[in-house]
Parts: structure tokens; sequence; C-alpha cells
């Protein structure tokens, strides 16, 4: 037995089951994970949302793809790198993200109607539902005003997770969590993590 699957007989025995889900909905038969918390995090949103996974050295997990753990949670994994011994890897070390949102929806403008005071107003057209992604407070880009109190700071933006491989979203496009709110998509950053879209949010004030 090699030492891959010395360490996936392992991972069975005493890890975290999940399966991977692809194209919203379909998923792949179940594998094992090991997951530690990052050390020496302080800042919130590592601590709160990033786990270290290794995953099997046969597993068809990559970059972009949502796996749900045996407990009900969703992550996306952010990045993915083979673990060497003896030139074979044995082992994926990967980051991957919790998931705060389930049941999203895209939405998008594709058409315009007349209202009764007779201005054309767009009409939104579902894209994806059930959309699982994180959702947090944007680490860049919530700056104070000037004659804004610190204690008084609101969230100006917002930071969207979502995995390119099950998702088209794109700018100006509407994001729905099941709460209700609207947010506009402002910008698309694809360059970030591989196959994971990072779009920047603020509320929707369109009708």
């Amino acid at each position: 037995m090699s030492l891959g699957e010395d360490v996936k007989a392992a991972y069975v025995d005493t890890g975290t089951g999940y399966v991977i889900i692809r194209s919203g909905e379909r998923k792949s038969s179940p594998e094992f994970c090991s997951y530690d918390v990052p050390e020496q995090v302080v800042r919130p949103f590592p601590r709160e949302f990033l786990l270290e996974a290794s995953l099997p050295f046969d597993t068809i997990a990559n970059e972009g793809d949502i796996i749900k753990f045996n407990d009900g949670r969703h992550f996306l994994i952010l990045s993915k790198i083979g673990v060497q011994f003896a030139d074979d890897v044995y082992e994926y070390q990967t980051q991957i993200v919790k998931c705060n949102i389930t049941e999203g929806t895209i939405l998008r403008s594709t058409l315009e109607d007349w209202d009764d005071q007779y201005h054309k107003v767009p009409v939104w057209g579902s894209i994806h539902k059930n959309v699982i992604s994180t959702l947090t407070e944007s680490l860049t880009g919530n700056t104070l005003d000037d004659k804004e109190d610190a204690a008084l700071l609101t969230t100006k933006s917002l930071d969207l997770y979502i995995s390119d491989y099950n998702y088209d979203i794109q700018v100006m496009d509407r994001f729905q969590p099941v709460s209700g709110e609207s947010y506009r998509v402002d910008s698309i950053r694809k360059r970030v993590f591989p196959n994971v879209i990072l779009a920047q949010l603020t509320e929707d004030t369109r009708e």
C-alpha cells in the first residue's frame, strides 16, 4: 500500500466525510478529509471563515468546488497544493472558506417595462437559485468619510466568494440572500483564487 493510500485510510477512520457539489446540485461519491483552524489567526475573517483541510491523494475536488461536510456545513475550495514524498503526491493541502449563504439568488435585468408613471423599469429574471456562497464585509473599500465617527461605521461594501464552476454572475447583476436584502454586483475579480469569483457588492436601490 502506498503512502497516499495509508493517509487516505486514516482519513476514513478518523476524518470528516464530505461530498463535492457541482452545477449547484449534483453530488459526488463521499470522500474524507482532515481539517484545522489556521494557527495564529487574529483577523476576524480568517478566524471565522477559513479552515485548512487535507484531502486524499485521489480526490476529484478542485479549486472552485463546493464541498458539503456530513454535518451539513458547506465550504468553497480556494486553493489546492499537492504534498509530495519521493515524487508522489500523497495528499492535498487546501484552504477552504465557510459558506454562510446556501439559498441565495442571482438575478439579471434582461428586459425593460413601463411603470404606472410611464418610466422604464428593469425586469429581473432569476439566473441561479439556491446559490451556495460566502458573503462577508469587504476587507477593502470600507473607509470612513471625513465627518464620520468610527463608532458609527457601517458596512459600505460586501465581498461575495462564489464558485466560477457552478454560477454565472456578472457586473450589474442583483444578488439576494435568503433573508431578502438586495445587492448590486459592482465589480468582479477572477484572478484572486483559481475558479473562484470574488465580487464586490453594495446595496441595490434599483427598481
